[in-house]
């Protein structure tokens, strides 16, 4: 954790949890088209910014 090497099993979890494909599967109920159809609006854009940076924020701290 502190000064520890970045593996690719670490890597690969950032990933993961900053794309969010397990919070999309759950809330398109396995239903990838429905992508299509979503909206947004520009709160969204600024929780997905706060998120987002958070996440980063964790893990350099």
């Amino acid at each position: 954790m502190y000064r520890e090497p970045l593996g690719r099993a670490k890597a690969a979890g950032i990933v993961i949890s900053l794309i969010g494909i397990g919070v999309l599967v759950i809330v398109f109920r396995g239903d990838f088209d429905a992508l299509h159809t979503i909206s947004l609006v520009q709160g969204d854009i600024w929780i997905a910014t706060a998120a987002i940076t958070w996440a980063v924020y964790s893990v350099v701290l």
